[in-house]
């Protein structure tokens, strides 16, 4: 079983939405109450090992949701959120005032478009591949994944073999919390944007 947790609550710069990829915002007071929250819920699955992302809001949420277990948590560049070059940390108005067209582009064509100096989705689904190949030669393990929203999108259209160009239709809150059976051949999602207040599924249906 692979689950993916996205990272909590941030301490998000004033002035208005932006772009948030590279750039490694702290978890805020919401953020690590979540994480604890998740602790709590996931105590009673035994998880083989816990993966994150090298970003510090992935690596502090998932030390806060592994508490005391004797597991060591492996940052992992894979599980890192997709590359925005130039545009990370700017305001999402900024860009579509200054670059309208590209901005349009990325939304209608996310799985090719290229921010100046950044990645495609298509870039994020391929570096992705190598770690999706490693979680179903060992299926049988349960894996948390601590992770970006990218990221969790990109994987959920890999595993439902949908388009990647439909990745927005996921809408991923933060601190929520995706299954996907990899037992199974193929893999099956078997939950979507869980919260730690919901029935959290530990083993593999046989349906």
């Amino acid at each position: 079983m692979l689950y993916l947790l996205r990272h909590g609550n941030l301490l998000y710069p004033a002035g208005g939405k932006r772009y948030i990829g590279r750039t490694d915002l702290p978890l805020s007071p919401e953020g690590i109450r979540e994480a604890g929250a998740w602790q709590r819920a996931l105590a009673d699955i035994a998880f083989d090992r816990v993966v994150c992302s090298e970003a510090e809001r992935c690596l502090h949420t998932a030390r806060l949701v592994a508490g005391e277990r004797p597991l060591s948590i492996t940052a992992d560049a894979r599980l890192n959120e997709i590359d925005l070059g130039e545009w990370d940390g700017q305001l999402i108005s900024d860009i579509q005032h200054r670059y309208p067209e590209q901005w349009a582009k990325r939304g209608e064509r996310p799985a090719a478009f290229r921010p100046p100096g950044g990645e495609s989705f298509g870039d994020l689904q391929q570096r992705l591949q190598p770690f999706v190949e490693a979680i179903g030669c060992d299926s049988r393990s349960s894996v948390l994944a601590v992770t970006h929203a990218g990221v969790i999108r990109t994987l959920l259209c890999t595993y439902l073999s949908i388009p990647l160009d439909h990745l927005f239709r996921f809408h991923v809150p933060e601190a929520a919390l995706s299954v996907i059976d990899t037992m199974r051949q193929p893999a099956r999602v078997i939950a979507v944007n869980l919260d730690s207040q919901s029935v959290i599924p530990a083993q593999t249906s046989q349906t």
